[in-house]
């Protein structure tokens, strides 16, 4: 994993003490609101609020009353209703809301989910015939429809009216639809997701009558809420507060069979990370792999049998998309190892024939998360190639696409995450106008916000305890994160079959285990005896009625590392590495030295299996992080190592020596530190 910027949220003592006072608050809550933004009584007041005080009125919506008013009309003349939705989690969810509510209203409705594959996002005219043919005179768009201006227009050619709810970015023109609800057209508006949006214009019929639509269909808009990752404040964290307790009752067949498929216990308050992580992603699996049909079945299903063989459906759509997120991983850094120069890129970027375009995103976002680096995954299929982008930092992948605009069939999202359409023809200038454009901006660098120094007097299950109260965690409202400074390893251990790694460690007498996963204790500089600093999500769990403290390590690093230090040689590497001339001062002193390649070199030899950062983190006083990342860099150009497609490097064996000062990056780094640029 790249490193990242270490962050701490600024707080005034001052202002905390008076604010724990104010809010009778603990002190270690006041600490982390106030970095939060949280700073005054008034914004903890709302914070804390009781759902029914913090949901918006449903009716206040532009063309909610229109939208209300022809819905009852097509209710009373027995019209035929279709719900329109998206095959994410957010799209079946507020399909699955809309559609049982209309029926439990006599309402003659169908459900109509796209396909990913064939049919892609939003409204299509294949569907609306089919829509037509059914005798469909209302359409209501659940989680889509903002874009879709010819796509209404072709639906009210057909003869049928169109209500449009999204929570989608509104273009320069709204659809010509009878009435277009979303929360962007509305000034301060809680960002609902699809899902939440339905909810409300569900509590409209029946007169603004929040609570009896939230005792009915909270768990739903929570799902969709937290599934599609909107911001967990305000009405959306009502929503969650609400539905949590009815997911976990099992009020919904469907619902209850996913707890179990999913492994999750009933016995404890169900989580929003739980259900992020253990429901939602189920619920996807089935419109990324096959169809988004039997999603919606489980989610309305009232038959217990039925709900139990629809959620072994699911899963078993989960197992493969897992296996293939695999699969398209191994083929990347199999690109890589065969082509290392693939990550001489500011923004990374690979194409295949064949990937699986319903998981390129997910597999993106591991991706960026371990080089640091925007990614876009690109799956080609009659030369027509879908991508899919995740970012870090500041750099904003919408903006980068704009640039390539000329290039793209089809693009939208925004700055952390988009996706697109291009032609085979385009790639190679595509990949090229990408790296210009990023060039012009500054190199994105991941950061790690951290809410606290923690001290070993903090790690007691009452002081954790205290975390629930800002429940339910998610976007805006993320999982606290808390520096660990000088704890000492007792003990390196490998769990999860061979797959993650669990510490024992000593912090000045107290005693704890903490867990970091998708590594191994082969692929982690950890010692025993080490004194490390670690940022790390700290909470509680129950194991036969006790409960325990849980420590997940983010990331870790030695003690003595100097954060500043480290990141100004990364900037200065990165540069270098994709082909930027550096002041000759700077690379002077990057010049590695033969005794330090013969360092690094014996290092490899013990711990192969290490990434670069990983690696760094033995050497970090003996070698700055340029110089150290040159050495690897002339290893590689002489053929002494290599990238491993399963991480780390593979090793030359036996072999003619070879002189590493005379390598490309060697020469190009000491005629740079002469001032000899070759620009003249």
């Amino acid at each position: 994993m790249a490193f990242s910027r270490w962050r701490l949220r600024p707080v005034e003592r001052q202002q905390t003490e008076e604010l724990a006072a104010q809010c009778s608050l603990p002190l270690f809550l006041a600490r982390l609101l106030t970095g939060r933004g949280y700073a005054r009584p008034g914004q903890v007041e709302q914070f804390f609020q009781a759902e029914s005080e913090v949901l918006e009125d449903p009716l206040s919506f532009q063309g909610m009353d229109v939208a209300v008013t022809r819905i009852r009309k097509a209710l009373e003349e027995e019209e035929q209703i279709a719900v329109y939705g998206d095959y994410d989690c957010d799209g079946v969810t507020a399909t699955a809301l809309l559609t049982d509510y209309l029926q439990t209203l006599g309402g003659r409705v169908i459900s109509v989910l796209p396909h990913r594959q064939g049919e892609g996002y939003g409204l299509n005219r294949s569907a609306l015939d089919r829509c037509r043919e059914q005798g469909v005179t209302l359409l209501i768009t659940v989680d889509n429809g903002i874009s879709a201006l010819d796509e209404v227009d072709y639906a009210k050619e057909l003869g049928m009216e169109v209500i449009v709810t999204d929570h989608h970015v509104p273009g320069a023109k709204l659809p010509n639809a009878l009435a277009v609800i979303d929360p962007h057209l509305e000034p301060d508006c809680t960002p609902f997701c699809g899902a939440g949006l339905a909810l409300m214009l569900a509590a409209a019929l029946e007169d603004g009558d929040v609570e009896f639509i939230l005792d009915q269909y909270a768990d739903l808009a929570a799902l969709g809420t937290i599934s599609d990752v909107v911001p967990l404040v305000d009405s959306n964290r009502a929503l969650v507060q609400r539905g949590l307790p009815l997911i976990q009752q099992g009020q919904r067949p469907g619902l209850a069979a996913l707890l179990q498929t999913a492994g999750i216990s009933t016995q404890s308050p169900l989580t929003a990370q739980q259900v992020a992580f253990g429901l939602g992603p189920r619920i996807n699996a089935a419109g990324r792999m096959a169809q988004p049909e039997p999603a919606l079945d489980l989610l309305t299903t009232e038959d217990p049998e039925e709900a139990e063989s629809l959620a072994a459906v699911l899963e078993d759509c989960n197992r493969r998309r897992r296996q293939q997120e695999e699969e398209m991983l191994a083929d990347v850094k199999e690109m890589i190892a065969a082509d290392s120069s693939l990550l001489r890129r500011r923004v990374l970027c690979f194409a295949k024939e064949g990937w699986h375009p319903g998981i390129i995103g997910i597999a993106a976002a591991r991706l960026c998360e371990e080089y640091g680096r925007p990614v876009m995954l690109l799956s080609g299929r009659d030369g027509v190639y879908t991508g899919s982008a995740r970012s870090v930092g500041e750099f904003h992948l919408y903006q980068c696409l704009l640039a390539c605009d000329s290039l793209l069939l089809r693009y939208g999202g925004h700055r952390q995450a988009a996706g697109f359409t291009i032609g085979e023809e385009n790639l190679e200038a595509f990949f090229r106008q990408v790296e210009e454009y990023a060039a012009g901006q500054p190199l994105a660098q991941p950061e790690l916000w951290l809410d606290g120094v923690l001290s070993p007097q903090d790690l007691t299950v009452e002081q954790i305890d205290k975390l629930s109260a800002l429940e339910p965690f998610g976007e805006a409202n993320p999982v606290p994160v808390f520096l660990l400074p000088k704890v000492k390893a007792a003990a390196v251990e490998s769990i999860g079959e061979g797959k993650h790694t669990r510490y024992r460690m000593d912090w000045m007498g107290t005693r704890f285990t903490a867990v970091q996963f998708r590594i191994t204790p082969q692929q982690s500089f950890v010692q025993p005896g080490q004194e490390l600093d670690l940022a790390a999500q700290i909470s509680l769990r129950e194991f036969r009625g006790r409960q325990y403290l849980s420590v997940q390590v983010l990331e870790l690093r030695p003690s003595g590392l100097k954060q500043t230090l480290l990141l100004n040689g990364w900037n200065y590497y990165f540069r270098f590495f994709c082909g930027e001339e550096l002041p000759s001062g700077v690379a002077q002193k990057a010049v590695p030295t033969r005794q330090q390649a013969v360092l690094v070199y014996r290092l490899l030899q013990k711990k192969p299996s290490c990434s670069p950062e990983q690696l760094y983190c033995f050497l970090y006083d003996k070698i700055n992080y340029f110089s150290f990342r040159i050495c690897l860099d002339m290893m590689e150009e002489a053929q002494l190592i290599r990238p491993a497609p399963e991480g780390g490097y593979q090793l030359r064996q036996g072999g003619e020596k070879v002189d590493l000062m005379q390598m490309p990056s060697a020469l190009r780094l000491r005629k740079m530190g002469k001032g000899d640029t070759g620009n003249e």
